[in-house]
């Protein structure tokens, strides 16, 4: 625990006096290290203390325990996917693709590439598929956000071949330490699997989605600041 850093407004003079009304203080602390190195950021307990002085010389004294939790919001945008290898020998594949968050499933497509044309980079896009949440560094609990899965399968007569994709839920997979904005792209293959493993068929998948995050400082966004410590 420790004291914030110390700001004295010399407003008591008579000539640059506040008026009366009640007043939000807004300030913005550093981001804090975490004790191991590369971990990401941490929360940090601070003591803030405020002293008014009116007019007549009077003051008021407050004293509070604060505990700043650094919150991130990460924007992931839509998913792109395209064959990497031929499916089938050959013709037009049956896939269908599930999006899930948590526990809720949240999208559906329908995709039917055609294994006479495979091209070097994802091409398909799954309209919809873009998420936005928040990661909350708290001293009690591992900073994560819910799980964004999508689940592959195309469908055979026989057999349905199957794959999935998960996004990392950690924080300090998208930061460099205690960076306030950083921004990337996840992109990779997807192994889809024959389920009758003695078919030993199947195929790969390419996949890219580029994603930022941003530290959240909820200073207001349209009232009037009164004073700013330099």
């Amino acid at each position: 625990m420790r004291y914030a850093d110390f700001h004295k407004i010399p407003a008591f003079d008579g000539a640059n006096s506040l008026l009366p009304g009640t007043y939000e203080i807004y300030h913005k602390y550093a981001v804090t290290p975490a004790n191991l190195p590369n971990i990401g950021p941490a929360s940090e307990e601070y003591i803030v203390t405020l002293r008014t002085i009116d007019f007549n010389g009077d003051f008021d004294f407050r004293l509070k325990n604060i505990t700043i939790e650094p919150k991130y919001r990460i924007n992931f945008y839509a998913l792109s996917v395209g064959l990497k290898n031929q499916c089938d020998s050959g013709g037009v594949n049956e896939f269908t693709v599930i999006q899930t968050v948590g526990e809720d499933v949240k999208n559906e497509w329908d995709w039917h590439p055609s294994d006479d044309f495979i091209f070097a980079i994802p091409t398909y896009r799954l309209e919809g598929s873009q998420q936005s949440q928040v990661f909350t560094v708290s001293s009690t609990s591992n900073s994560t956000i819910e799980l964004i899965h999508f689940s592959f399968t195309e469908r055979d007569t026989w057999y349905d071949d199957k794959g999935s994709l998960f996004y990392s839920t950690i924080l300090s997979s998208y930061l460099n330490d205690i960076e306030e904005n950083n921004s990337g792209r996840l992109e990779g293959t997807i192994s889809i699997y024959d389920s009758n493993p003695l078919w030993q068929a199947g195929c790969d998948l390419f996949y890219a989605v580029d994603w930022e995050i941003g530290l959240i400082v909820p200073f207001p966004s349209n009232n009037q600041i009164m004073f700013n410590a330099s």
